[in-house]
């Protein structure tokens, strides 16, 4: 303010009138006087007073307007240089008063802003001018940051790891400041501060908005996971071990000891799956299949001559079968007919072929009482009969087959089966077949081999009037 003030004397200090016109300078070279100081060596000379200063002298062309104005524009500069100045002194003085307040209010606050340098508010207009120092590492406290001139926006794009957070735990109640304040909302008491990741203290207490966290409070359910399989491997509704006519691979040797001979009941047959909606992701889960099945029965006499055909049946059937935990079941259609050989025909022109058929509607259930063992019941009823067929049928059994220890070593297996037509009054057959078998890990197919006794109705329903009683063995190969 001294300087603004003397350059406003120097400048702008009235001029006497009567000291306008002054003496002619000397001239002479050799001018000695010590009343007059010596004046520089300049192009043109001035009137100076007897003080050595420039005499002002106002030009002829300017007007008084014009001297005034340019008196007050200089008195305005020194005027805004001087509140600048002052608004300048008084900021750091209120900052150091309000700084001793606080230390004398709370010890604490005394030694941190005593370690603490003073700041301004021209401080932001400075540092936003100065070069970002480098980041302080995760170590460091937000608020030595803060202080430490840094205030450019340049934090904000940093990594979320890369910015580091005060905590304090919160069951204390504390309030938590990260990198993006400078300065805590309250001043946190003498309890301990955990610095964490920022990444770290987002999750801890807004986790991410992901699906599993969303819906992980509630159960999940098949219906989630359900797709349907094309070609599936395995059966929902397994195949009757002990079944008579149940499509398979089969080739049995009996010998029938009511009519003294021997024969071979073959099959020649498959059942698949064509289309399943289960989970894949669950092992035996709750499902439902599209399952095909179609064979030929065929009886061969191996001791006639070329080992004739005596005769053949036939059987196709469409099912959907459904499993939900140990219960199973099977409703759908099948189509069964009889045949005569033709070898046979020639060997005996006086037999009376008939045309046995039965077009049926199927409803099964099966219930596995263990992992080992299996009862089952059926009901069936033909919507087209011919040949001495009639409607209702049922067919009922149990099943042992324990899992063997390696798919190498197999298991032994046990079974029985009735069947009961009204073909003959419900008087029905019984089918009875024990053995040693093996399992597919992955395709669930069996492979057995064993002993066979059926007592019933001729197991060829083209010789309608025949009952057998039939001992043998064989192998097997069920779907």
């Amino acid at each position: 303010m001294a300087h603004a003030f003397q350059w406003f004397g120097k400048s702008a200090k009235p001029v006497n009138k009567q000291e306008r016109t002054s003496p002619e300078l000397p001239t002479a070279a050799g001018d000695s006087s010590s009343s007059r100081p010596q004046l520089p060596d300049c192009s043109f000379s001035k009137p100076i007073d007897e003080a050595g200063r420039l005499l002002v002298q106002p030009s002829a062309g300017r007007s008084r307007v014009a001297q005034r104005s340019s008196l007050f524009a200089k008195l305005f500069v020194a005027a805004l240089v001087c509140t600048a100045q002052t608004l300048s002194a008084h900021a750091d003085n209120s900052n150091v008063v309000t700084s001793v307040k606080e230390s004398a209010s709370d010890p604490g606050v005394a030694s941190s802003a005593a370690r603490r340098p003073v700041s301004t508010w021209l401080d932001p207009l400075r540092q936003s001018r100065s070069k970002k120092p480098d980041a302080p590492k995760s170590a460091e406290q937000p608020g030595d940051a803060a202080t430490a001139g840094d205030f450019d926006l340049s934090e904000y794009s940093q990594a979320p790891d890369a910015r580091s957070s005060v905590v304090n735990m919160p069951a204390q109640g504390a309030i938590r400041t990260t990198g993006h304040t400078q300065e805590p909302a309250e001043p946190i008491s003498g309890e301990e501060q955990i610095v964490i990741p920022e990444s770290q203290t987002e999750q801890a207490f807004y986790p991410a908005m992901t699906p599993d966290a969303v819906f992980s409070e509630y159960p999940q359910t098949h219906e989630q996971h359900l797709c349907w399989q094309l070609l599936p491997n395995g059966l929902l509704y397994k195949t009757y071990i002990a079944g008579e006519k149940e499509a398979r691979m089969q080739l049995v040797s009996f010998y029938d000891t009511k009519s003294k001979r021997k024969i071979w009941e073959a099959v020649l047959g498959g059942r698949a799956g064509l289309i399943r909606l289960s989970d894949p992701s669950v092992s035996n889960s709750d499902a439902f299949q599209l399952d095909l099945e179609g064979a030929v029965f065929a009886r061969v006499l191996p001791e006639e001559v070329s080992a004739m055909l005596e005769g053949s049946d036939y059987r196709v059937g469409l099912y959907g079968t459904w499993k939900f935990d140990r219960l199973s079941y099977r409703a759908g259609y099948y189509h069964i007919s009889s045949h005569v050989g033709d070898e046979y025909l020639i060997a005996n022109p006086l037999f009376n072929r008939i045309n046995y058929v039965r077009d049926s509607l199927l409803l099964g259930t099966a219930y596995e009482l263990n992992d080992i063992s299996r009862v089952y019941g059926e009901i069936g009823y033909a919507l087209g009969i011919e040949g001495g067929a009639k409607p209702l049928e049922f067919q009922f059994g149990a099943e042992y087959t324990p899992l063997p220890t390696t798919q190498f070593t197999g298991a032994p297996f046990a079974a029985v089966n009735t069947h009961l037509r009204e073909d003959f009054d419900f008087n029905g057959g019984v089918n009875v077949v024990a053995g040693w078998g093996w399992q597919g890990e992955h395709s669930k197919r069996r492979l057995r081999l064993g002993l066979n006794y059926y007592n019933g109705p001729s197991l060829q329903y083209e010789f309608f009037d025949r009952w057998e009683n039939l001992v043998g063995g064989g192998i097997w190969l069920d779907y």
